[in-house]
């Protein structure tokens, strides 16, 4: 019970700063943070759309970038950061909480 609690706490406290970052992934982009080349080719662009608020767009670039083989951690990190991102613009806060718990565990 107190793990669902825990879990549960920390999930809010991702979305609430998610949201205060005004739904911006570019400030993990802006951190120096190396992706590989073939997710970068499809996060770059999800970047920009996110930034124009077109959530829809952005999350069909993330999906790609999901399917993307041989993905190291950092990847795997970054495309649920978008991923998140994308999904709390649609309001979709089911998938949101489901790419910040593997974020939260890593």
């Amino acid at each position: 019970m107190n793990k669902r609690i825990f879990r549960a706490g920390l999930v809010a406290c991702l979305l609430s700063a998610a949201s205060t970052l005004a739904l911006s992934p570019a400030v993990a982009a802006d951190s120096g943070v190396k992706v590989s080349p073939a997710v970068g080719k499809l996060l770059g662009p999800a970047q920009k759309l996110l930034q124009a608020k077109d959530y829809a767009g952005a999350l069909a670039l993330i999906k790609q970038a999901q399917a993307v083989p041989d993905q190291t951690p950092t990847d795997t990190y970054e495309i649920n950061d978008f991923l998140a991102n994308a999904a709390l613009g649609l309001a979709d806060y089911a998938t949101a909480d489901a790419a910040y718990e593997p974020m939260a565990e890593s």
